[in-house]
């Protein structure tokens, strides 16, 4: 499987493994692996004979393609790290920056006016204000 994966990739200008098939809607490479779905970043990294530890996840380096599987910009660190380097990045998933969540968790206002003025929904408020969303942010 190594060679296989070794053999799908394109180097970009950032010396990234870019794969050079199909991706996932969010960017990333799934391939199957004994009946699993995996990421790619995430396989190769393991059949590289490293390990990722319990409780860490796998974090593409800042400017780094989401489909990169070159094990010199991977690593294996904390959902914190992870979630600051894709708002680093741009790459997350969000209306908000890390400063504004901060702000809306200090915001004494009701949900409905800070959503309002955020321009996100009211739940998100609650979620961030009750700790689901944006937890890993400190």
């Amino acid at each position: 499987m190594r060679v296989w994966l070794e053999s799908q990739y394109d180097i970009n200008e950032k010396s990234c493994w870019v794969w050079k098939n199909r991706k996932d809607a969010d960017g990333y490479v799934r391939v199957q692996w004994h009946g699993k779905m995996m990421r790619v970043h995430r396989l190769y990294w393991l059949l590289s004979g490293r390990t990722i530890p319990a409780g860490l996840e796998m974090c593409h380096g800042i400017g780094c393609s989401k489909a990169c599987f070159n094990p010199e910009h991977l690593r294996a660190d904390t959902r914190s790290a992870n979630m600051l380097d894709r708002h680093a990045d741009g790459t997350a998933p969000t209306k908000l920056s890390a400063e504004q969540v901060r702000d809306i968790r200090l915001d004494p206002r009701s949900s409905r006016v800070i959503a309002d003025a955020y321009g996100v929904a009211q739940s998100s408020i609650n979620n961030i204000k009750l700790g689901k969303r944006w937890s890993w942010l400190v």
